[in-house]
């Protein structure tokens, strides 16, 4: 490690990190490894589809667990497509039994880390720091439990975390032209996740305010904008509408509306639901609807550096946020994604904690980023420490226990 470069040696750590967490989970769990065949392998059945030039299912009707939409007459894939695009060279060099979903899952888990330990480290914060609060956002919450198995929903989760982050780092970066390759990563993620639409505004007046340039800007969303094309055509040569991608045609979903605001009040309660303590231990009602700031240790961060900045703002003169402008605008989005997600009829399905939550956890990490100060105290690297060790501890519990 010591002969390493230095630019280098965050990056091993993190990749040490992440593949020594996920094999303690492993060796649990053996069928979860990046040896080992996934169970729930959608995506790669979507591509099997595409490469044999048919988009409905060859054979749906024995592929009932993968969650199949069926419209008139003929089956398909009811997830967002994009994992597919990613799948289907994986699926011609291997055949539909071998894909390696599970690694696949691996790979983009590490290369969130980096990206996230990329914004830290252009948001001012020392390589140590960066390291420590990349941590924090993955290994050390919920997202430990979606990173341990390349499964259908899981998969979309890992890959969407992490094109959010890319995009949120090429719209930070002094150069314009990588603001073509956020509004690209962009549309991957919310091929992914579709919610992640929300924080479109954000990250075009992170580009705008860049480059004034009107006209240039309005070429660098060429990209994104033929990806969304691909998956308007898509969407209407399956099902009529450019909106749907199959998830409203799920038998479970015929009998009762998918979105509405008669779940909003008690999928909020599940927001806080603390679990409850019998004689065996903790009990969780393992339906991905316990108290998120239990689960999602950002959070928990995140509401601490407030507290800790607005307490120093009282007794000095320093900034409160350090670029206020698109971090207020980040948590307004991130509170708007929190309550259309509040309006599903499951809020996260099976799982372990608020699992659809983590899809909100990019966001809030880039406005914690902002409240932090340059060179944080010993009582913020303190926190920061103590969370990561619990966090990781309990969401390592956690998900051996769930799975």
């Amino acid at each position: 490690m010591k002969s390493m470069p230095s630019k280098y040696r965050p990056y091993m750590i993190l990749s040490l990190s992440a593949l020594a967490a996920l094999t303690v989970i492993w060796c649990f769990h053996p069928e979860l490894s990046i040896f080992s065949r996934c169970a729930y392998s959608s995506y790669s059945y979507q591509a099997e589809a595409w490469l044999m030039g048919r988009l409905s299912l060859p054979y749906g009707e024995s592929l009932t667990w993968l969650e199949i939409a069926t419209y008139k007459g003929q089956t398909y894939i009811s997830f967002p497509p994009f994992p597919s695009f990613v799948m289907l060279p994986f699926v011609a060099l291997f055949g539909i039994g071998n894909t390696p979903e599970n690694a696949v899952n691996t790979a983009f888990v590490i290369l969130g880390m980096f990206f996230a330990y990329k914004i830290a480290r252009r948001l001012g914060q020392t390589e140590s720091v960066s390291v420590l609060l990349s941590l924090l956002l993955t290994l050390c919450g919920n997202f430990l439990f979606v990173a341990a198995a390349g499964w259908v929903w899981f998969l979309a989760q890992v890959m969407s975390f992490t094109f959010t982050l890319m995009a949120f780092y090429y719209c930070l970066t002094d150069d314009f032209k990588h603001t073509k390759y956020a509004f690209l990563f962009y549309a991957f993620a919310v091929g992914c996740r579709p919610f992640q639409a929300v924080y479109f505004p954000v990250l075009a007046f992170l580009a705008y305010r860049r480059n004034k340039n009107i006209k240039q800007n309005l070429l660098s969303l060429i990209p994104m904008s033929a990806v969304a094309c691909v998956y308007m055509w898509l969407n209407y040569a399956r099902f009529g509408n450019i909106a749907e991608f199959g998830h409203s045609y799920l038998p479970e979903m015929l009998a009762d509306q998918q979105f509405g605001l008669k779940f909003l009040s008690q999928n909020f309660k599940y927001l806080w639901s603390l679990p409850a303590l019998s004689s065996s231990g903790l009990s969780f009602n393992g339906f991905g609807r316990d108290a998120f700031w239990i689960f999602n240790t950002v959070y928990v961060f995140f509401a601490f550096i407030i507290i800790y900045r607005l307490i120093r703002k009282l007794s000095s003169r320093e900034s409160l946020i350090g670029d206020p402008v698109p971090a207020s605008g980040v948590f307004v989005l991130v509170c708007l994604h929190i309550f259309l997600l509040l309006l599903h009829i499951t809020m996260g399905g099976w799982g372990w904690g608020s699992r659809y939550l983590i899809d909100t956890t990019p966001g809030i990490f880039y406005v914690a980023l902002n409240l932090m100060p340059k060179k944080p105290s010993k009582t913020v690297l303190a926190v920061l420490i103590l969370l990561c060790v619990f966090g990781l501890a309990f969401n390592m519990y956690g998900t051996i226990v769930t799975y």
